[in-house]
């Protein structure tokens, strides 16, 4: 086996959680005005979205059997709307240097994507537990699963959201189309984080959680909830001239700001828990792809924090949005440091028994 032939094989799901990261990140860096490192992340970002892209393509290929496998197991399956988001991610940093073509070709590649995966990867989830609305003999109930990674299931739909929405003040004769995109994904989206948050509350109420099972991915939850109230926010912004936007103009206001008020209050509590998973149980830090699901709400909460500002009168908001940025750089100066130094790229059959898979 060659060394790519085993990155091919050894690839996750979530791997373009390292893009999502990136490209958030670089747009937050835009918004406060640091031009060279936005670029350099944008760079970055766009060329690690092509290789991340054909090398997944090639597993499908190679290996369709482990691709199958993986999107019948719920702890796994729900990453690959990494690349749904990672698609929209950089539409959005396209949008922001005002290139509304091409951000318009990545909505319209992400729309694809998520409705064709929105379907069939729950579908997939249950079918393997479920198959024949019977429980399947040794396999753990799917709600087992549920952790951080299905929310990234409701980050794609906001994802899109946001793209739509940013797209539509310019969208001439298609800004009514991409109003009803946005609207349509922004209340998808919270609907899914409702879904989703009672299947997490049943599991940990059911089953429990132990400090391995804490991993960097329930960042996430705060994650989606951040994207949410940037969506939010950019429906708030869309043109009054659409019949969708005048309708949801107001309710979006109001429910950016709780939102965005809920992922503030989450945010403390990940930390105490990430200091508990990884002092008090002495849980391992060494690299995994599922780090970069704790880099990227830090980068949309700021950038959240910044669009709220300046969609609504509230003081310092914007503020505390232009510093969180440089907290979520550093984070992903420091995954990027753990990746080097722990050869995060080196495929899983030369790792040791039990480590974590690698991108």
């Amino acid at each position: 086996m060659t060394w790519l032939t085993g990155i091919v094989r050894a690839l996750p799901p979530a791997a373009h959680a390292f893009v999502m990261a990136t490209g958030v990140l670089s747009i937050g860096l835009s918004l406060i005005e640091q031009p060279a490192l936005s670029v350099a992340l944008w760079w970055v970002a766009g060329i690690a979205w092509v290789v991340l892209t054909l090398l997944l393509l090639a597993r499908a290929v190679i290996y369709p059997r482990r691709v199958a496998e993986d999107l019948q197991v719920g702890s796994r399956a729900f990453g690959i709307f990494a690349v749904v988001v990672s698609t929209s991610v950089l539409g959005i940093r396209f949008a922001v240097a005002g290139h509304p073509l091409v951000a318009g070709i990545a909505l319209a590649a992400a729309l694809v994507l998520w409705l064709g995966l929105g379907y069939a990867v729950p579908w997939l989830v249950l079918q393997r537990s479920h198959p024949d609305g019977a429980v399947a003999p040794q396999q753990p109930p799917v709600v087992t699963t549920v952790d951080g990674t299905w929310f990234v299931w409701v980050v794609a739909a906001q994802s899109i959201a946001v793209l739509a929405a940013m797209l539509q003040p310019s969208g001439a004769r298609f800004a009514d189309v991409l109003a009803v995109i946005a609207v349509i994904s922004w209340a998808t989206g919270l609907g899914l984080y409702a879904v989703v948050g009672v299947l997490l509350i049943l599991r940990v109420a059911r089953f429990g959680i132990s400090a391995n099972a804490l991993v960097p991915s329930f960042w996430v939850v705060m994650g989606a909830l951040a994207i949410s109230a940037l969506a939010a926010g950019h429906v708030q912004l869309m043109a009054g001239g659409s019949p969708a936007a005048a309708a949801t103009h107001g309710i979006a206001g109001g429910t950016a700001m709780i939102l965005w008020g809920f992922a503030t209050w989450l945010a403390p509590a990940l930390l105490l828990l990430g200091a508990w998973r990884h002092l008090r149980r002495h849980v391992s830090a060494r690299y995994n792809t599922q780090l970069w699901a704790m880099v990227f709400p830090m980068a949309v909460y700021s950038v959240a924090s910044m669009t709220i500002g300046e969609s609504e009168p509230v003081p310092g908001i914007g503020a505390w949005g232009a510093a969180a940025i440089w907290l979520a750089l550093a984070a992903w100066t420091l995954v990027c440091l753990d990746f080097l130094m722990t050869r995060g790229w080196r495929p899983r059959g030369v790792e040791r028994q039990g480590a974590a898979e690698r991108p």
